[in-house]
């Protein structure tokens, strides 16, 4: 196979990635404009990535994308797939005749890593077994270890009969809240439309209610920096010619209480930045409301897989009915890459011992990503 990298996104890469994606297998995450868009949104504002993105061909025909860069941080230099912590799924773009590219894989791989400008680790997270219906050949190479699980609901009889494989107190629950809304006032669930001004109060609501949630639980919120917001409102509502981003709200007397921010790609509709109202309507599970009304509306719309991405929430299990692990790579190239590892998997070990491994932060500002 013929081995080229790419060091821009020229009209050349583009060309070639925009036919792989319409002809091969991918998932929203490697959808051209959703790495286009992170890469300038994100990738080189925050990161300064430098873009490593190699094709392999086979007689003039491309058979696969591995969409790659190389960080910089402390002098280490880190080999990882683009998209960052808004790609729940990474790995490369693979045409139908996956074979060509599996069955070769180990010394494909190997004479890809000789091409590639020098790095110190190999990190490659959020690797899925499949992309889309074509073996990942990254998720089980050697020392990949599985970090987490996702969870999808295959609609494939009905909405009746899927809803009756959900818990009984869950249905129950559901209702009663859906009801208790409805006493209070009009309760509406909408998609939004295209018109700009839809988009920006859509969005104001999202990272307002996203930002008061994060406090909450007491976790970074990436969403006070203006890039991280750019990724999604620079995202094109047209994402590729399979998929569309999807904004829906559930409102209670015109007033917004929860909202979702997804993608529809072929036939799969990816849940991916639910919110909802802070303390004044959280009683009423409005996000639990507005999450049955997507999937009904996926169900008539012949959508057949409704995917919750990664992740482990017991929400997630509580609604699916299928599931695959998530596996992360790290692999060193380098003394410093050894290194790397080592203080990696300490803190690992230590994170069961909440104490020590605050005070480890503090001595060696390691925060192992």
């Amino acid at each position: 196979m013929k081995i080229k990298i790419y060091n821009e996104f020229s009209e050349e890469i583009i060309k070639i990635w925009k036919t792989l994606e319409n002809e091969g297998s991918s998932t929203i995450f490697q959808r051209l404009d959703w790495v286009h868009n992170w890469y300038n949104a994100i990738g080189w504002p925050i990161h300064k990535i430098k873009l490593s993105i190699v094709t392999l061909s086979l007689e003039n025909k491309v058979e696969a994308i591995l969409p790659m860069g190389i960080s910089t941080k402390r002098g280490l230099k880190k080999l990882e797939w683009l998209g960052g912590i808004h790609s729940d799924y990474m790995g490369p773009v693979i045409s139908s005749n996956e074979s060509l590219f599996i069955s070769n894989f180990e010394m494909i791989w190997s004479n890809i890593i000789r091409l590639l400008p020098q790095f110190d680790i190999l990190y490659f997270n959020n690797q899925v077994p499949y992309i889309d219906d074509c073996i990942n050949p990254f998720f089980n190479m050697e020392d990949a270890k599985q970090i987490t699980n996702s969870y999808q609901v295959h609609f494939n009889d009905g909405w009746e009969k899927y809803i009756n494989t959900v818990s009984k107190k869950v249905r129950d629950d559901t209702l009663r809240q859906r009801r208790r809304l409805s006493k209070l006032g009009n309760l509406k669930y909408e998609i939004l439309g295209k018109d700009e001004e839809s988009k920006k109060v859509f969005f104001k609501k999202l990272f307002k209610f996203k930002s008061l949630r994060y406090k909450e639980m007491g976790v970074e919120d990436v969403l006070r920096q203006s890039e991280h917001r750019a990724f999604y409102l620079n995202m094109p509502l047209q994402i590729s010619s399979l998929s569309q981003a999807h904004c829906s709200v559930l409102k209670l007397n015109g007033e917004i209480i929860a909202l979702h921010w997804g993608v529809v790609d072929k036939d799969t509709f990816y849940y991916l930045m639910p919110a909802y109202s802070g303390p004044k309507w959280a009683k009423y599970s409005p996000g639990k409301v507005l999450l049955e009304d997507l999937m009904i509306s996926c169900i008539q719309n012949e959508v057949k897989l409704f995917d919750f991405t990664s992740g482990d929430e017991a929400y997630k299990k509580i609604w699916s009915n299928k599931s695959f692990p998530i596996k992360l790579l790290i692999k060193p190239y380098s003394v410093l890459g050894k290194i790397y590892l080592i203080f990696y998997n300490l803190k690992k070990w230590l994170r069961q011992f909440s104490g020590l491994n605050k005070v480890y932060k503090k001595i060696t500002g390691f925060k192992g990503s």
